[in-house]
């Protein structure tokens, strides 16, 4: 199997004021990294599948399904057979996929580096650089993963390592990795793991995997095994890592900082680490087209938690939390629940419904837990200050030919301790061979602060399946500030052979206070890169690859923000296949 490294320029902010968030950066490295380490269609199993952002646990056993009746797929496109797939849903994911091809022998493996740097207002300037190498031979696979965020100090601000066996049985990992099983209540890796999936022919291990992207503070480091046989599935593991943390002036924990990347950089050098010394344990069994499973972990730390009201969130030295999930896939519907506990008296719970009729999807998903659960490898990571918190999303979706519609909402999103607790879309797209048109209609509001609508309008035109011209208009109206936000964007595509050429310009309009615009600048190196700002400017970026043979490629990307000041960025980045 060839592997080539995938992901693009990952560490370059053209509005300074934009904050990286590790979950949509490690969503994104996944996504890249899928489009130069294509899965098999033919060989790939559910959780495999389900680890394409766009395809939920549901498509992913119909295609499995759909494989196992007509024994293969001859093409990638066939995929537009297996129902609830839509001609917008195999164009995104197609790039993600192959079939069947004769593996070399020998050793395999790639090589990525890429490099940022940008201006601020004021003339000072921040880089930042990630580096990634990977070899396979046989049923071994090796990671090395670096990396400096930009405003860190230090020339390396984290450092991964990462061996992993798997002989289709039974399989260990060591350096830095992540576990995930169930809704991700009590264990979970750097994005949610989909519901274990019944009947699956996994080709890899599924609930403990090595890192591909700097994961930071979601790594746990040390050693795991996982095992799968006649149905079962076993993992244990042990870790011990370092977290950044706010102390108390009596040096007890007031804050563990376990998402995002760093706020405090500036100041990386004295930050206060804390040691967690971590295990877990996960058993789960297939019975037909159900499974079930169980987990337990443990954290200890090195500190005393102390928070201001430790009545209603974690405190002590260490935390045991246990869960039990439930999967089940019968016909056109899906059923995923979990019931976990925390030490302390700690209670948690979810439960995710998805189901389709020809045409037409539904599905709903309610997650709550109490104000003293609390779970550090789980979905949910903050272990102070919690209090009782329901999470609810529902979805209605229709499509038929080129036309899909659907309509969302949702409470606190999943990630987010202070998010927004109400957030319904209306989304309305229509696709007629080369042109295709969105429509998305928002509303959002605040627990305390503003409310606010958003209309976004989206153009597109094709001349083939690279070659296309984007059209943006988004408006944005906060209805109790007298700020209000729009944005005109426009982005285009073009492949001359091995040359990949992509170019964006955005034009932000803000008055008033509480209006904040969002643009997601392509880029030949970086997909769905977002960038934010609240002030009235310019945004101008272009980007070019050239793949070599061998499977060389070689990068560059220049931006342009127009604000009060002007500010530049440019990123370069080399990647190397080895056969």
């Amino acid at each position: 199997m060839i592997l080539a490294s995938c992901v693009s320029l990952a560490v370059w902010t053209p509005f300074p004021e934009t904050v990286a968030d590790e979950d949509v950066a490690g969503l994104q490295e996944q996504t890249e990294y899928l489009f130069t380490h294509p899965l098999d269609l033919n060989k790939a199993g559910r959780e495999e599948l389900g680890s394409i952002p766009w395809l939920n646990p549901l498509l992913a056993d119909r295609i499995v399904r759909f494989r196992d009746s007509a024994g293969a797929f001859l093409d990638v496109a066939q995929l537009g057979l297996v129902p609830g797939v839509s001609p917008e849903l195999l164009r995104v994911v197609v790039p993600m996929l192959v079939v069947s091809r004769a593996k070399p022998a020998g050793l395999n493996g790639s090589l990525l580096m890429r490099v940022g740097t940008d201006s601020v207002a004021g003339g000072a300037g921040r880089s930042g650089w990630f580096g990634r190498a990977q070899v396979v031979r046989g049923s071994w696979l090796g990671v090395a993963l670096a990396e400096k965020d930009r405003g860190e100090p230090a020339s390396i601000d984290w450092l991964g390592l990462g061996l992993q066996y798997w002989d289709g049985v039974f399989g260990a990992v060591i350096g830095n990795y992540t576990c995930g099983v169930g809704l991700g209540i009590v264990h979970s890796g750097p994005h949610r793991s989909p519901v274990e999936q019944a009947g699956s022919r996994a080709t890899g291990p599924t609930g403990l995997r090595t890192l591909h992207s700097a994961a930071e503070t979601r790594a746990l480091r040390g050693l795991g095994f996982e095992l799968r046989r006649k149905g079962w599935h076993a993992s244990v593991f042990g870790s011990q890592r370092m977290l950044d943390a706010r102390l108390n002036p009596d040096g007890t924990v007031a804050r563990l900082r376990l998402d995002g990347l760093h706020d405090d950089s500036a100041a990386r050098a004295e930050r206060d680490l804390v040691a967690e010394l971590a295990a877990g344990v996960m058993l789960g069994k297939r019975l037909g087209q159900a499974s079930v499973s169980g987990q337990l972990g443990l954290a200890a730390f090195d500190r005393e938690f102390a928070p201001a009201d430790s009545s209603n969130s974690f405190h002590g030295r260490q935390v045991v939390t246990g869960g039990v999930s439930g999967n089940l896939v019968t016909g056109g519907y899906r059923l995923g629940t979990e019931l976990a506990g925390s030490s302390g008296g700690g209670i948690a719970g979810g439960l995710e419904l998805d189901g389709s009729w020809q045409g037409l999807s539904a599905g709903l998903a309610v997650t709550g837990y109490s104000a003293r659960f609390s779970a550090p490898h789980g979905r949910w990571r903050t272990l102070t200050n919690r209090r009782d918190r329901l999470n609810a999303r529902v979805g209605l979706g229709y499509d038929s030919g080129g036309f899909s519609a659907s309509l969302s909402g949702r409470t606190y999103r999943d990630y987010d301790e202070d998010s927004l607790p109400a957030n319904v879309e209306l989304r309305l797209v229509q696709v007629v061979e080369w042109f295709r048109a969105e429509l998305r209609l928002g509303w959002q509001f605040r627990q305390v602060n503003q409310r606010q609508r958003n209309a976004h309008v989206e153009l597109t035109c094709r001349s083939s399946s690279v070659d296309a011209v984007s059209l943006v208009v988004e408006d944005r109206y906060p209805e109790d500030r007298s700020g209000r936000g729009v944005l005109l964007g426009m982005a285009g595509y073009r492949r001359a052979g091995p040359v990949r050429l992509a170019a964006a310009v955005a034009r932000v309009m803000t008055s008033g206070k509480g209006a904040r615009m969002y643009w997601s600048e392509p880029g030949v190196m970086r997909i769905g890169q977002h960038y934010t700002t609240s002030r009235p400017g310019w945004r101008l970026g272009t980007s070019a690859a050239v793949l070599f043979g061998g499977g060389v490629e070689i990068a560059a990307k220049l931006g342009t923000t127009i604000e009060d000041a002007v500010t530049f960025d440019c990123a370069g980045q080399l990647r190397l296949g080895l056969n």
